[in-house]
């Protein structure tokens, strides 16, 4: 191959890699594995997805902004990069009234949420989310 080819495909997978990053962003990890038909795994390896700090905080907000949101009402969540990893925190609606300090409807909600969020994280980022933190408080006004 002369060099000019070789650029022309290195800019093509660098299109699609951009591409399907893109659409990932906006239709979700699943989705798009789904449309490429390809497992998660295979979709985050086409797209150079290594597990850095960098990839975790994409495929986290990923799965927030599309996953999460279609299975969980938040406030709104943060995510405050550490040293290897990230802490992330997910504000949910506060309990009513009456429910306050009712374990079900108060704690126990926190904790099926958190993990709820950590297998989403898990399993639709391929397993390379890692050494992450989830805090959930149910403080929002939402």
């Amino acid at each position: 191959m002369n060099l000019q080819e070789n650029i022309k495909k290195v800019l093509r997978q660098e299109s699609l890699r951009q591409t399907l990053m893109d659409e990932i962003e906006r239709s979700g990890i699943r989705d798009t594995a789904n449309l490429m038909t390809v497992h998660v795994g295979e979709l985050l390896h086409m797209v150079g997805i290594k597990g850095t700090q960098e990839d975790m905080i994409f495929l986290t907000k990923a799965i927030m902004e599309n996953e999460v949101k279609e299975q969980l009402k938040y406030c709104s969540y943060s995510i405050e990069p550490t040293l290897h990893s990230f802490n992330l925190y997910v504000i949910i609606p506060k309990p009513l009234p009456e429910d306050e300090g009712r374990w079900s409807r108060d704690y126990g909600l926190r904790e099926e949420t958190k993990i709820m969020i950590s297998q989403l994280l898990w399993v639709l980022g391929g397993a390379l989310i890692k050494g992450h933190n989830i805090e959930v408080h149910n403080t929002g006004n939402c």
